[in-house]
C-alpha cells in the first residue's frame, strides 16, 4: 500500500491506495444505500459508545468513520455485486485515543475486505479467506 501526505496546518490528509475489493449480494437483500452502524470489525465488538458509521450512497460515494476523521471511496455496483473499489481516501486528524483505535480498526476492516453480503439483515464483509472482517447493522434512520 502507498500514502501520500499533504499537510494543512493542524490536519494531515492522507490518501491511501486501498486493495480492490469485491463485494457481492444476496439474491434478496436489502437495498445497501444508507447508513450502517459497525458492530465487529477485525474480531473487536465495537463498544456500544463509540458510533462507528459507513455510509452507502447510491451516486456510488462511500464515507466511514467514528466521529473526527473521515474515509472516503468510490464504488460502482453492476448487477448485484461491487467492481472494485476505489482508492481510500482518509483525513488523519488528531483524535481522542478512543476513537483513534475506533478509527484504526474501520481502516483495517475496510483494506482487508474483499467481498460483502447482506446477511439476516446485517452487512457483512469477509477477507480472501471467507473471515468475517466486518459486520455492521443498519442505522436505526434508514
Amino acid at each position: 500500500m502507498s500514502y501520500y501526505g499533504l499537510a494543512l496546518g493542524p490536519m494531515l490528509v492522507v490518501l491511501c491506495v486501498a486493495a480492490a475489493t469485491a463485494v457481492a449480494f444476496d439474491r434478496d437483500q436489502d437495498n445497501i444505500s444508507g447508513t450502517w452502524d459497525a458492530v465487529v470489525l477485525q474480531q473487536w465488538t465495537v463498544p456500544s459508545k463509540t458510533k462507528i458509521s459507513i455510509t452507502l450512497e447510491e451516486d456510488g460515494t462511500m464515507f466511514a468513520g467514528a466521529g473526527c476523521n473521515f474515509l472516503n471511496a468510490k464504488f460502482s455496483v453492476t448487477g448485484k455485486a461491487f467492481s472494485e473499489m476505489e482508492d481510500l481516501i482518509t483525513t488523519a486528524k488528531l483524535c481522542d485515543e478512543t476513537i483513534t483505535v475506533a478509527e484504526e480498526k474501520l481502516s483495517e476492516a475496510l483494506l482487508a475486505s474483499r467481498e460483502w453480503r447482506v446477511e439476516n439483515g446485517s452487512l457483512v464483509s469477509r477477507d480472501e479467506d471467507g473471515r468475517v472482517v466486518a459486520r455492521f447493522r443498519r442505522h436505526k434512520n434508514d
